[in-house]
């Protein structure tokens, strides 16, 4: 009978201390994909100390959302909100749309037209090999 206790109670320990982890590690994945981003675009568009501050901000804020709007995705898929996959799927990618525009329109108010020009250049040319990639795949 102790040894039963003692298992239930070390399965809930080890549970909550779980559960904790995995907010930290959404915390620092969250930080760490900003940092990333903010690095391939000071490479890239060859920002000044200033403009990577202010793109660290803006892409601090933009996975932070990204994260939250897929959390409320499966949330939604679990818990059978959304009925029709196809209007979820729609709604999706209407909340992606604006997500992404909002993005380009803080960017765009922080980086020089000629920057904001080669990340325009670089984001299509992504979008076409994910596109290239996902028909080649299906």
């Amino acid at each position: 009978m102790k040894n039963l206790v003692l298992i239930i109670i070390t399965f809930f320990t080890l549970n909550a201390v779980a559960q904790e982890k995995s907010k930290v590690v959404k915390k620092n994945q969250t930080e760490m994909l900003a940092e990333n981003e903010t690095n391939r675009l000071t490479k890239q568009l060859d920002l000044s100390p200033d403009q990577q501050k202010k793109v660290h901000v803006v892409m601090l804020n933009h996975f932070s959302e990204k994260l939250e709007m897929k959390k409320e995705m499966k949330q939604s898929v679990s818990s059978k909100k959304a009925i029709n996959k196809k209007e979820l799927g729609e709604v999706m990618v209407k909340q992606k749309q604006v997500h992404s525009e909002k993005l380009n329109n803080q960017l765009k108010e922080i980086l020089s037209e000629e920057q904001y020009k080669n990340y325009s250049e670089m984001n299509l040319k992504q979008k076409k090999a994910k596109h290239k990639a996902l028909k080649k795949k299906y």
